[in-house]
């Protein structure tokens, strides 16, 4: 007396390719489908398996989409701890001053 479960997996893949969104291997242009089939057949050739090929040709998309979008006109957004490094940078600042400050009045103060 066991439980059944009926389940059913449906894994959908999109292929997006400079910006333009594919649902299947059939709609990619051609020279695009002819790259994809020879990294895949690269990475089978060095050991590793079709969902790892694919894996790494996301992860190189991925990259691609990253540096397409540093290199477009849009300005450089100053990452979160530029801030932090701005603030510490002022806070040393403050501290040489106000030793330098401390020091003057001592030497004053020995005259």
């Amino acid at each position: 007396m066991g439980i059944k479960f009926n389940v059913k997996v449906d894994v959908k893949k999109k292929f997006v390719v400079n910006g333009k969104e594919y649902n299947s291997l059939d709609e990619l242009p051609e020279d695009v489908r002819a790259a994809y089939e020879t990294a895949l057949a690269a990475r089978k050739a060095k050991g590793g398996d079709a969902s790892s090929a694919e894996q790494s040709a996301a992860e190189e998309s991925a990259k691609e989409q990253a540096l397409a979008q540093a290199m477009s006109d849009q300005p450089i957004q100053p990452a979160s701890s530029s801030k932090a490094l701005r603030l510490l940078i002022a806070l040393a600042a403050a501290a040489l001053l106000l030793f330098g400050l401390y020091y003057v009045v001592l030497l004053a103060g020995r005259h």
